[in-house]
This record gives structure tokens, C-alpha cells and sequence, in this order.
């Protein structure tokens, strides 16, 4: 049986941060065996458990994708120092599907 309109966008919401989170962590696990950073292998465990609280309606989704956002800038900040352009392209999608998240089509669903 599908899922009444009203929770498409929601629905649409927990697949991307749980595909994005998969991705993270796939592409985190292979930096790792690279040497690299470890931020993207904790950054898509945590996305994708911020889409499956999403869709379990938990609105500690909601916190748990704020802590991802500061840990990000600090992760960033730490990296890359206050050069926008680095700062940029290492938040810019993250702050954006949080603005979303925060959205009331989102929200009144929590």
C-alpha cells in the first residue's frame, strides 16, 4: 500500500539522507584505507541514522543533524581555517538540507 501524498516529501527526505549517508560511508571507508580523514566515514553513519530517526518520527533527528552541522563547521574551521571557499564546499550541502529539515512540511511530521 503507498504512502499518503502528504508523506512523499518526507519519504523523500529519509531516502536522500540515507543514500547520501551510504555514500559518505562508503566513500569515508576508502579515504580511510587511503590515510585520510576519518570526518566522512562518521559523517554518513550519522546521516543515515538521521534519516532512519526521520522516519521512525523522531524529532532527535532534528538534533542529531544540528550536532552534524557543528561538527562539520569545526571540522572544517580545523581544516581549511576561515578561507571561505573551503569552508564553503565542505558545509554547503549539509547546511542546506538542514535548512530544510527545518522547514514546517517537515517538522509537523515529527
Amino acid at each position: 500500500m503507498p504512502a499518503p501524498p502528504r508523506y512523499g516529501l518526507l519519504i523523500a527526505i529519509v531516502a536522500v539522507l540515507v543514500l547520501l549517508g551510504i555514500a559518505l560511508m562508503v566513500g569515508g571507508a576508502w579515504l580511510i584505507y587511503l590515510d585520510g580523514s576519518w570526518y566522512y566515514l562518521v559523517a554518513g553513519i550519522v546521516m543515515a541514522v538521521c534519516g532512519v530517526r526521520l522516519a521512525a518520527g523522531h524529532v532527535s533527528a532534528i538534533w542529531l543533524y544540528a550536532a552534524l552541522v557543528l561538527g562539520t563547521l569545526a571540522w572544517a574551521l580545523w581544516e581549511s581555517g576561515l578561507d571561505w571557499w573551503p569552508l564553503a564546499a565542505r558545509g554547503d550541502v549539509l547546511f542546506v538540507l538542514g535548512l530544510f529539515l527545518l522547514t514546517p512540511w517537515i517538522r509537523r511530521r515529527l
